[in-house]
């Protein structure tokens, strides 16, 4: 089978969970004798490129004018829609894929519309809510801006954010398969759309061969060591860990916070210095094969997002590795933390505080059951 995988970024564009797992998917499916071609935007040049990738996958780069960073809050336009949607019809004469398969709600107008009119089989992962229009999603949009002096510009980006997000909905009305991430985005989904059960077959995120052939490394420490992962902004949380850690290390000063990612590095070091933190450490960016090594020293894992993630890589890793967790009651994280962790209720600073304090009072002692 031939299969073309749609999404506005991928390898070596890998911005986060997303096009992680869309080239794990890919990369299995090619081993089984699938042909994969990844329908991706050309950051390089401004020319269309074909890239042999691996066996059985080829990318396919359209040449699109803007660097890679903060071009999110443009993807909604209806511009780059129809852009897309030119771009889609192309590939597909190209190189006549027996189904689409769309892997981010910011390609789902263009792709889906050029797939109709081919008559293909339609499939889309769900791992986000680019189609469920909030004034959260818009602040979530506006904090993406990389220049805040576009504050102009929020009107124009709420009212094509608002038509987009309503366009993205009819459009997964009419998909011939939904594959959420978890089963909360599934029923979240299914409800809001009232889209019919069968549309759907839930696929948990893939592990990379890095974490499944991981062994364990770990070292002793006097230190109760936590770890989070992850790009550093505003919804993924870090704000709101770096202010708890720091009411946590005047309590216990043998307490010590391990962050990984590189978004945003010098913003959030300044911080911790504002804040007067001394145990923490920041490693920027690792290589995909090398997180094990951050994974097995860390006593607990902190997922702290306050936005509702369908179902957080980090935590999958976390949990094979059994790694403790502490993570907010938000969508599909309580699929996952069982008796491995802690799930705090309410998304704020003083009930993160009591979730990461009940894990101190208990380092000693805790048993960990999978």
């Amino acid at each position: 089978m031939k299969i073309l995988y749609a999404l506005p970024f991928f390898y070596p564009y890998e911005v986060g969970g997303a096009e992680i797992s869309t080239r794990l998917f890919a990369e299995g499916l090619a081993k089984r004798g699938h042909e994969i071609i990844i329908l991706t935007l050309n950051f390089k040049k401004l020319k269309n490129e074909v890239e042999e990738f691996k066996k059985n996958i080829k990318i396919y780069r359209v040449m699109f004018p803007f660097p890679h960073k903060g071009i999110s809050p443009f993807l909604d336009s209806c511009l780059f829609q129809f852009y897309l949607f030119v771009s889609t019809l192309l590939t597909i004469r190209r190189f006549n894929p027996d189904v689409v398969h769309i892997q981010s709600s910011q390609f789902i107008p263009g792709v889906f519309f050029a797939s109709k009119l081919h008559n293909k089989k339609i499939f889309l992962t769900v791992r986000d809510h680019g189609y469920a229009f909030s004034f959260g999603y818009l602040k979530n949009i506006y904090n993406r801006l990389q220049n805040k002096l576009l504050v102009f510009l929020l009107p124009y980006i709420f009212l094509t954010s608002f038509f987009m997000c309503n366009l993205r909905s009819a459009c997964i009305k009419k998909m011939d398969r939904i594959f959420p991430v978890s089963y909360s985005m599934k029923e979240f989904i299914k409800k809001r759309l009232k889209i019919p059960d069968e549309k759907f077959k839930v696929i948990y995120m893939p592990l990379p061969e890095c974490v499944l052939k991981w062994k364990s490394k770990y070292k002793p420490s006097n230190k109760i060591r936590f770890l989070y992962i992850g790009r550093l902004e505003k919804t993924k949380g870090i704000d709101l860990l770096l202010k708890v850690f720091a009411i946590l290390e005047r309590k216990y000063p043998n307490v010590e916070l391990h962050v990984v990612g590189n978004s945003n590095l010098q913003y959030y070091k300044k911080m911790t210095t504002n804040l007067g933190i001394k145990n923490v450490i920041f490693y920027g960016k690792v290589p995909n094969e090398k997180i094990g090594y951050y994974y097995d020293n860390a006593d607990a894992v902190v997922i702290p997002s306050i936005r509702e993630e369908p179902l957080s890589r980090v935590l999958i890793e976390s949990v094979y590795l059994k790694k403790f967790v502490i993570a907010f009651d938000k969508g599909g994280n309580k699929e996952m933390i069982k008796e491995n962790g802690i799930i705090v209720k309410k998304a704020n600073k003083w009930c993160l505080l009591k979730g990461l304090e009940n894990f101190v009072k208990r380092f000693k002692s805790i048993n960990i059951l999978f």
